[in-house]
């Protein structure tokens, strides 16, 4: 199973407006596991988000940012890529005036086939809670 790890340092008085761009390549395949680790001492000032071409994937809400101090981020996903489309951009930037600050950014990546019976049965557990849940009459 490919893990891709990505240590990404941004300097201090990076504004928003000229934020570092990092090119992060992966292998063809499903994102089924991400992982954002902001060490200490960045205080909330380290910004982060995580584009696939223009379109902003990590976090799922757009104009939002992975932020914190000693944190770990850690959830599944599921976000297929498909052929030579790997490439992922981390945008990141940070408002301390007086240190750098890095953030670690982290997939696991398995082909989609691996993964399919867990999405179905995800898919059909969902389905069956909205029966059971369902009043006839």
């Amino acid at each position: 199973m490919p893990f891709f790890s990505y240590s990404i340092t941004t300097l201090k008085s990076t504004a928003e407006t000229s934020k570092k761009k990092t090119v992060m390549t992966l292998s063809p395949g499903v994102i089924h596991r991400v992982r954002i680790r902001i060490p200490p001492g960045s205080q909330g000032l380290l910004h982060c988000h995580v584009n696939h071409h223009l379109h902003q994937i990590e976090p799922s809400n757009t104009g939002e940012n992975f932020y914190g101090d000693d944190e770990i981020i850690e959830y599944d996903e599921f976000y297929e890529l498909k052929g030579t489309d790997t490439q992922l951009s981390a945008y990141t930037w940070n408002d301390d005036t007086e240190h750098e600050h890095k953030i670690i950014v982290q997939f696991g990546v398995l082909p989609k086939w691996v993964l399919l019976p867990q999405l179905v049965a995800q898919q059909v557990s969902r389905v069956w809670e909205g029966v059971k849940t369902r009043t006839w009459g």
